[in-house]
């Protein structure tokens, strides 16, 4: 069976009336798998051999593991955890280096990373960065959490598409700064967050006369570019806590702000998106607490708040072929819906959409029946894949209409199909 004629009857099926044809041309490669426990050269046991040896289109399947960091640059791959397995990148930080870096300074790199915890175990590390996307790049994150590094996520003339993913981050300590670190910077980047949680690192308590207060970090700082948001959450970090010295004392530390705007007219559009500054450390005695930060701190750029609600939808991924893969939707009783589908991913801007598209061309597309109350679910299960492909990466992504006639764009979700055997 070619791959072609796969997509053409690997209908999901099960549902009445209901038939979706998997996009045609979808990301095929070879998989490799990624084993913490492996011997080499029986076996990847790092993520950045395994890069090295990747060709484009091919899927690192990552299995329960702590790794150290890697870069992909110049190539497109899909780096997804096994089902169940909890991956870990960066615990034991190199200085100076993020713990993944998707770099497209050598050629077109378009990376999916899916189910993976970046984070720095090193108590007071003062790390800089958990993961960067720069140099023209394009990240597609689902799944994916980064904690205990400066800044959380920095993006630099890149694009970014985050599904239910968390940024943090660190809290300040007194071997780096007292500040609480900033969860997302991005400058002249394209963002769309679906999901998201971003907050700012909390400052640090005072330890003495000379030692102030910390101030909570930030949680997204934008200098240019634009951030597209939906159903997520924008925070300050809580300023650190004063100290009471029996007399002497210090006042608590301000909390952070959620979202500043910093230069370069950034253009910023939320919808179902709370966004709210970080509290005031507490006061000790006489001297007060810390000011709550501002929700947000417009210096530059236009900030658009879109009335209504997020819709979502979710389908779990990997999945092996021959196996069941479950469609989640949320939203409005009654919303009229359409699912798309492809190969590839990109951000689209839909002015008659609020949102934007974020598949590639070509597309394909179903009808599906209307949304029964506010959400919806079902399981369907998928064709074995033709001989010679190991794994496929398809991105999906619904449109939805409302009962007054407004049409969403918002969370996509990307699935990525196994051979049976892996």
């Amino acid at each position: 069976m070619s791959f072609r004629t796969w997509c053409k009857t690997g209908a999901i099926r099960g549902i009445a009336s209901v038939g979706i044809v998997v996009a045609g041309g979808g990301a095929l490669g070879g998989v490799i798998v990624v084993d913490a426990s492996a011997v080499p050269p029986f076996g990847f046991a790092d993520l950045q051999s395994a890069v090295n040896a990747a060709a484009d289109g091919d899927v690192l399947l990552v299995k329960d593991g702590t790794y150290d960091q890697f870069i992909v640059n110049g190539k497109s791959l899909t780096i997804t955890a096994d089902t169940g397995a909890f991956v870990v990148i960066g615990a034991t930080p190199v200085t100076g280096l993020p713990a993944l870096t998707i770099d497209g300074s050598a050629g077109p790199t378009r990376v999916v990373v899916n189910g993976i915890l970046i984070t720095s175990t090193v108590a007071g590390s003062g790390f800089d960065v958990g993961l960067r996307v720069a140099g023209g790049a394009a990240a597609w994150l689902e799944n994916v959490s980064v904690d205990g590094f400066n800044t959380g996520l920095d993006v630099n003339g890149s694009e970014v598409i985050a599904h239910a993913c968390e940024f943090y981050g660190a809290p300040g300590t007194p071997l780096t700064q007292v500040d609480g670190g900033t969860a997302v910077v991005a400058q002249n980047a394209t963002l769309s967050f679906h999901g998201v949680s971003a907050v700012g690192g909390r400052g640090l308590d005072a330890i003495s006369l000379a030692n102030p207060a910390g101030i909570g970090g930030v949680g997204v700082l934008l200098d240019g570019g634009s951030l597209f948001s939906s159903g997520s959450l924008f925070g300050g970090g809580a300023g650190g806590d004063g100290i009471d010295f029996g007399g002497p004392c210090v006042a608590g530390g301000d909390g952070g702000v959620a979202l500043v705007m910093a230069a370069h007219d950034p253009a910023v559009v939320v919808i179902d998106t709370l966004i709210d500054g970080g509290m005031g450390g507490a006061k000790a005695a006489a001297c007060g607490a810390g000011i709550d930060g501002l929700p947000a701190d417009q210096s530059s750029g236009t900030l658009a708040v879109e009335m209504g609600s997020a819709r979502s939808f979710v389908v779990n991924s990997p999945v092996r072929a021959g196996k069941s893969v479950t469609l989640k939707f949320s939203g409005e009783p009654g919303d009229l819906r359409v699912l798309f589908f492809a190969a590839s991913f990109q951000t689209l801007l839909a002015p008659s959409f609020s949102g934007a598209l974020h598949l590639g061309l070509p597309m394909g597309d179903v009808a599906l029946p209307p949304m029964p109350g506010n959400g919806d679910a079902f399981s369907v299960m998928l064709p074995a894949l033709p001989p010679g492909i190991e794994g496929v990466t398809l991105h999906v992504q619904p449109a939805y209409v409302d009962s007054s006639g407004v049409a969403y764009l918002h969370a996509p979700s990307a699935l990525v199909v196994l051979a049976a055997n892996l």
